[in-house]
């Protein structure tokens, strides 16, 4: 985990930005009011936060 951090557009929401030592990427975990979602950054993405992201998407199954 490279930082944990509150929601400015969603008050009382966290977010955990997560990354890969040694890989190029960053995938944002954000929780808000029993919700769960990822968040991709173009400017941040790798092919591992892309991968991590479409495979514990809720349609994958």
């Amino acid at each position: 985990m490279r930082a944990r951090t509150a929601l400015p557009e969603h008050p009382g929401g966290t977010r955990w930005r997560l990354s890969l030592p040694g890989r190029t990427g960053t995938l944002d975990l954000n929780r808000w009011q029993g919700r769960v979602w990822f968040s991709l950054v173009s400017t941040r993405a790798g092919s591992w936060a892309e991968t991590v992201a479409e495979e514990l998407s809720p349609g994958r199954r």
